[in-house]
């Protein structure tokens, strides 16, 4: 009996390990009542296109803060520790992107000028419809976190 439990447990164990990372490929839109934005400014609205077939990470989108100010970025790269060249709102720099589960990565971005740095966890729900961005932003003008949720569509 013993032997039994034994290795239903090890084989639910190695069920969970050996799980594949979520895949985070789709449209997604800004949530924006239901995010949270600290010191940070309120977009209107932000729209994110992602293609994602483990390790490989690329996205483009556009951030909207009114009809006249939108900010466009994109991301060619992977989730594997290594550098790549981003160019975004803060400058250029490089960002690496790690895995920390099946269900979240991480992406440190450290511009070239001005030491800025921001660190953002992705995560996805469990049922594949949500996907929340933990943003903490390290700049010469100050630090700032803030929680981005974005609906799959």
């Amino acid at each position: 009996m013993f032997r039994r439990y034994a290795f239903a447990f090890l084989f639910a164990a190695l069920a969970v390990n050996g799980a594949n990372p979520a895949d985070v490929t789709g449209s997604w839109r800004l949530n924006v009542d239901r995010s949270v934005w600290g010191s940070r400014p309120k977009p209107v609205s932000v729209t994110l296109h992602i293609q994602h077939n483990e390790p490989a990470l690329s996205y483009t989108g556009v951030v909207i803060y009114s009809g006249e100010d939108m900010r466009p970025f994109s991301f060619t790269g992977a989730i594997d520790g290594k550098q790549y060249a981003m160019d975004r709102s803060l400058g250029p720099g490089t960002a690496v992107c790690r895995r920390v589960s099946t269900a979240a990565f991480e992406c440190v971005f450290r511009a070239s000028a001005g030491g800025a740095v921001e660190i953002t966890r992705t995560s996805i729900g469990a049922d594949g419809k949500r996907l929340t961005r933990r943003v903490q932003l390290q700049s010469s003008e100050g630090n700032s976190t803030s929680t981005e949720i974005y609906d799959r569509q």
